[in-house]
């Protein structure tokens, strides 16, 4: 590139003479101009200040969860999470009625923040996904919300609604975000939530499951990088039967959701890295264990939990992409054999586990 010529002998009108100086500070002035186009390009994409990282609670859908509490239940539920450290609470939007909009007033009030995730299905054409992003984007932002998800576990069909398409989620995901970003410039905008699945290579013979590493690489290659989000969202649950919370945070196992954020070959991160997104975060937008209860034995013990708690919010906070990390869930839903009804860290008559009061200590940054 080339400078303007000043003729010699002339100088410029209302400029002090520059002499050898001028070819620098044009040089300066070109580098700048470039340094401010490259962030405005940036900014475009993520927030404009991002949001620090917070800890909550999923709070799911379904008979004994918030979706079907009265609002005394509800109330109790969300000012007890607040009182134990958590700072968010997650709720899924299929719908943006009245009820959805009582739940976010109520967090608001109980202190909490609150993230959307909004249902996504790969029935949904990605003009009509975003046209729904922007409506909810646009109602609540006056509510106070700033956080949102788009979908949840995609790379599964109970997630999903069809079998696993990365490519047509791509496209969802970059016109979601554009939509949001549209109306709430400052918004904290997470891709959905990657289900794990086996190892990298794994997929379901009927097509049902695909591993996260999997679909996040075809993703990427199908355009995800255009898609104007500050995190990808994963869900690093690792628990079985009887495990401990040392082999739920092994960083070794090569089927493990949570190795597979970055220590895995590929990982998570190095997917990121590779298509330019090295700036982003990862959220664990859901992550946890059940507990062994009555009818249910597929899980972990109480005291494992806690100690999942314990030891994994303080690796988390360690990574240096760590972003968002919130626990399924608060309170377990029953007493049935289904481990669904087992994630809390409360019972369900609200009586604490030992993983609260882990939680709490580890969120505060004290030894439990």
């Amino acid at each position: 590139m080339t400078t303007a010529r000043v003729r010699k002998g002339v100088r410029p009108h209302a400029l002090p003479p520059l002499g050898r100086s001028w070819p620098n500070l044009r040089r300066l002035a070109l580098i700048a101009a470039a340094a401010v186009a490259a962030l405005a390009i940036a900014s475009a994409r993520t927030a404009a200040a991002p949001i620090a990282p917070v800890y909550g609670f999923s709070a799911g859908a379904g008979p004994g969860t918030v979706t079907h509490f009265g609002a005394q239940t509800l109330n109790r539920y969300l000012r007890g999470a607040r009182s134990i450290g958590a700072t968010v609470v997650r709720f899924d939007v299929r719908r943006t009625d009245r009820a959805l909009a009582i739940r976010v007033a109520q967090a608001r009030v109980a202190g909490l923040g609150v993230e959307l995730s909004i249902s996504l299905s790969g029935a949904m054409a990605p003009p009509a996904y975003a046209r729904t992003c922007r409506r909810v984007a646009k109602i609540y932002r006056r509510r106070g919300v700033r956080r949102f998800e788009m979908g949840n576990e995609p790379n599964r069909i109970g997630g999903y609604g069809t079998g696993p398409n990365p490519e047509l989620w791509a496209r969802q995901q970059v016109g979601c975000a554009k939509a949001i970003r549209s109306v709430v410039r400052d918004a904290h905008i997470a891709t959905g939530g990657l289900a794990p699945y086996g190892r990298y290579g794994d997929a379901a013979p009927d097509g049902s499951g695909l591993n996260p590493l999997n679909f996040l690489e075809r993703a990427y290659a199908a355009g995800l990088r255009r898609a104007q989000i500050d995190a990808i969202g994963w869900h690093p649950y690792s628990f079985y039967a009887g495990a401990t919370a040392v082999e739920m945070l092994s960083t070794v196992e090569p089927s493990s959701a949570w190795a597979q954020m970055a220590w895995t070959v590929p990982s998570a991160r190095s997917l990121m890295d590779a298509n330019g997104d090295r700036r982003l975060r990862i959220d664990a937008s859901e992550w946890g264990a059940p507990t062994n209860d009555g009818a249910f034995v597929d899980g972990v013990s109480e005291d494992e939990q806690a100690n999942l708690m314990t030891s994994g919010i303080a690796a988390w906070k360690t990574y240096p992409w760590h972003g968002d990390l919130i626990v399924y869930s608060w309170l377990d839903r029953g007493r049935s054999a289904s481990r669904e009804d087992h994630f809390g860290l409360l019972r369900p008559d609200f009586t604490p586990k030992p993983a609260a009061e882990a939680f709490q200590a580890a969120v505060a940054g004290r030894h439990h």
